[in-house]
Protein backbone atom coordinates (compact mmCIF):
# COMPACT_ATOMS: atom_id res chain seq x y z
CA UNK A 1 0.00 0.00 0.00
CA UNK A 2 1.02 3.85 -0.48
CA UNK A 3 2.47 4.82 2.46
CA UNK A 4 0.92 8.47 2.12
CA UNK A 5 -2.91 6.79 1.61
CA UNK A 6 -1.97 5.03 5.21
CA UNK A 7 -0.50 7.95 6.94
CA UNK A 8 -3.87 9.60 5.76
CA UNK A 9 -6.14 7.22 7.36
CA UNK A 10 -4.04 7.00 10.32
CA UNK A 11 -4.19 10.73 10.66
CA UNK A 12 -8.09 10.57 10.07
CA UNK A 13 -8.47 7.82 13.32
CA UNK A 14 -6.28 10.04 15.25
CA UNK A 15 -8.34 13.38 14.36
CA UNK A 16 -11.59 11.37 15.47
CA UNK A 17 -10.28 9.73 18.68
CA UNK A 18 -9.49 13.33 19.69
CA UNK A 19 -12.84 14.30 18.75
CA UNK A 20 -14.08 11.95 20.74
CA UNK A 21 -12.28 12.81 23.50
CA UNK A 22 -13.13 15.74 23.36
CA UNK A 23 -16.88 15.12 23.14
CA UNK A 24 -17.08 12.53 25.82
CA UNK A 25 -15.05 15.47 28.25
CA UNK A 26 -17.10 18.38 27.39
CA UNK A 27 -20.40 16.58 26.53
CA UNK A 28 -20.68 18.46 23.19
CA UNK A 29 -24.06 17.63 21.06
CA UNK A 30 -24.20 14.45 19.45
CA UNK A 31 -24.53 16.08 16.16
CA UNK A 32 -21.37 17.27 16.28
CA UNK A 33 -20.14 13.64 16.76
CA UNK A 34 -22.54 12.57 13.57
CA UNK A 35 -20.21 14.97 11.18
CA UNK A 36 -17.11 13.82 12.06
CA UNK A 37 -17.62 10.75 11.71
CA UNK A 38 -19.58 11.73 8.23
CA UNK A 39 -16.33 13.14 7.69
CA UNK A 40 -14.10 10.22 9.11
CA UNK A 41 -16.23 7.96 6.96
CA UNK A 42 -15.57 9.92 3.66
CA UNK A 43 -11.89 10.27 3.87
CA UNK A 44 -11.63 6.46 4.60
CA UNK A 45 -13.54 5.66 1.36
CA UNK A 46 -11.91 8.05 -0.16
CA UNK A 47 -8.65 7.17 0.57
CA UNK A 48 -9.68 3.26 -0.55
CA UNK A 49 -10.76 4.94 -4.11
CA UNK A 50 -7.45 6.39 -4.34
CA UNK A 51 -5.58 2.82 -3.63
CA UNK A 52 -7.93 1.02 -6.56
CA UNK A 53 -6.43 2.77 -9.40
CA UNK A 54 -2.94 2.27 -8.66
CA UNK A 55 -3.58 -1.82 -7.87
CA UNK A 56 -5.04 -1.99 -11.33
CA UNK A 57 -2.18 -0.17 -12.77
CA UNK A 58 0.64 -1.93 -11.40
Amino acid sequence: MNKQIILQSFGLAALFALVLTATMEMNINLPLVGVAVAFVGAGLLWALAATEPSKSNS
